[in-house]
């Protein structure tokens, strides 16, 4: 399994805290959120009721699939470009047409949410957050939904090739009603909060609001709302706005460039069984100034403890970028210890170049599954401090590129496609004809088949006249047979005749009578005359 992304929810309450990563498994990309406590093991349960939820309830959108696997939850990975990049696309084309169009797609898809399921706000409808006794009654005419789904923001919502969007996080999904609006003011105020220096040479976030009707008594009390959500998963005694990993962006870049080379530090945290904290962490002086490094953290405090995992964070409070050329430990016995690069994994930073490009003023980089009792730590390799504008200046570049990718992907996609429908269209033709071929050759089969069937009735016609006539010749045969039988028997009597008549002739009675048979004969002449 390749680790390509890694995110720890850490500042949140024990039973809210996750791990989120993106792994490559084989071919296929998969994302995996883990409970990093015993009591988030309920919390991951609900990530994956929450699909169940969405999948039921509402057929007319796509979701990103999941399945429940002991206290973790693996999404299919999408691909696409998020609506919060086609939005920072548009930015940087300085398109504010192209920008609301995305805003009021936006506005059209929340929408889909309240068709089925909507209902007013109203007292029935408690707020579930934390105990108030404050009536929220300017949200009573306003549309909620039979439950509330926070995570529809910019950055959750993939457009597929069909450009639509498919919900890629669905962990905040509560079982009671807040009004849509509130849903609509959490996507803007996170999108700003994250790029809002970007943002203010572009467009103001009042005319974002004003474009969403969304008036400043609505953001005072969707502000309350949110922080009342922010102390629910957080406690109330870390304060946020929206997201406290993008809270720092509001410091002006000089105090930032000023602490930093102040502090000029680097820290490692030690796992020995019960997480990361303050009390298990070792600071070593360094230069991030220099684009080479080489750190040492001394571990002989915890020679004798066995170290389950490390996390180092190479630079506090600023971007930067890290590439990592080696990375080992001594051990007790005084042994050289390397740890495969491949088997490190980071949190919210992209690949470049051989580069972790973090997108975090929290850097941190994870080694796991360590195990064993070590006497000294050492990373070396190379590092940069990012400005904010350098940062986005990257990652918008690396969205266009990705992009153009996209983009010459569905053209290579589309031009297959339009080969696929040209050969399909020959194809058809070519099937025509040979469907109209096999109907010439079908009707002539069925003449011949009928020529046949007349022939072989002629022939049992014929062969019916053939056996009576045959019949007929058996018994002109027989008859002839016995013709010829009866002509041999008169032969031998006219034979038996002739020899008795020859008998009588040549006898002496014959010849004394002659003379009376010749006076006879003259007899009859003399008695004819007359």
């Amino acid at each position: 399994m390749q680790i390509l992304y890694a995110k720890y929810n850490r500042e949140r309450l024990p039973k809210f805290q996750l791990e989120t990563i993106i792994y490559k498994d084989g071919k296929t990309k998969k994302v995996k959120k883990k409970a990093l406590t015993n009591e988030a093991g309920e919390h991951i349960k609900a990530i994956f009721n929450n699909y169940l939820l969405l999948s039921k309830n509402y057929k007319h959108i796509k979701v990103a699939e999941a399945r429940l696997q002991n206290d973790e939850v693996i999404f299919e990975y999408i691909s696409g470009n998020t609506l919060e990049q086609l939005m920072i696309t548009a930015i940087s084309n300085r398109n504010k047409d192209g920008f609301f169009s995305l805003i009021n797609r936006y506005l059209q898809y929340v929408k889909t949410f309240s068709a089925d399921n909507s209902h007013k706000y109203s007292l029935d409808d408690k707020f579930q957050f934390s105990d108030t006794n404050q009536e929220w009654t300017d949200l009573f005419f306003l549309d909620s939904t039979n439950f509330t789904n926070l995570d529809i923001t910019f950055d959750n919502l993939i457009q597929d090739l069909e450009k639509e969007f498919i919900i890629i996080d669905y962990e905040w999904i509560f079982p009671f009603n807040l009004p849509m609006e509130y849903v609509v003011f959490r996507a803007i105020n996170n999108f700003y909060m994250k790029h809002h220096q970007y943002l203010e040479s572009f467009i103001e976030i009042n005319e974002i609001y004003k474009y969403c009707e969304i008036d400043l008594e609505d953001i005072k009390r969707y502000n309350l709302i949110e922080i009342k959500f922010q102390n629910y998963v957080s406690g109330e005694k870390k304060k946020h706005i929206t997201n406290d990993k993008f809270q720092h962006e509001v410091i002006n870049i000089r105090n930032v460039l000023h602490e930093t080379s102040l502090k000029k530090t680097t820290k490692l945290y030690i796992d020995l069984g019960n997480g990361y904290c303050e009390s298990n962490s070792i600071i070593c002086k360094t230069q991030h100034e220099h684009r080479l490094f080489e750190v040492c953290f001394n571990l002989l405090t915890y020679s004798k403890k066995l170290i389950q995992s490390i996390r180092w964070d190479p630079i506090e409070d600023r971007l930067c970028k890290v590439k990592i050329n080696s990375i080992w430990y001594v051990d007790c016995l005084g042994e050289k210890n390397y740890i495969d690069i491949d088997n490190i994994y980071t949190n919210e930073s992209i690949i470049e170049n051989e580069f972790f490009v973090f997108k975090t003023f929290d850097p941190m980089v994870f080694f796991e599954n360590i195990n064993d009792n070590l006497l000294s730590f050492h990373i070396s390799g190379e590092w940069e401090i990012l400005s904010n504008y350098e940062f986005e200046k990257r990652y918008l570049i690396k969205i266009l590129q990705e992009r153009e990718n996209l983009e010459e992907r569905v053209l290579n996609k589309k031009n297959k496609i339009r080969q696929l429908q040209d050969d399909y269209v020959d194809q058809s033709y070519e099937m025509k004809q040979l469907q109209d071929d096999y109907a010439d050759q079908s009707y002539e089969m069925k003449q011949l088949q009928d020529d046949y069937a007349n022939q072989s009735y002629e022939m049992k016609q014929l062969k019916a006249q053939i056996s009576i006539m045959q019949r007929n010749l058996d018994e002109l045969k027989s008859e002839f047979h016995q013709q010829d039988k009866d002509l041999i028997e008169q032969k031998k009597y006219s034979n038996l005749l002739g020899e008795e008549i020859n008998m009588l002739k040549n006898s002496n009675s014959w010849k004394i009578t002659a003379p009376l048979r010749k006076a006879k004969k003259v007899y009859e002449k003399i008695m004819y005359k007359k």
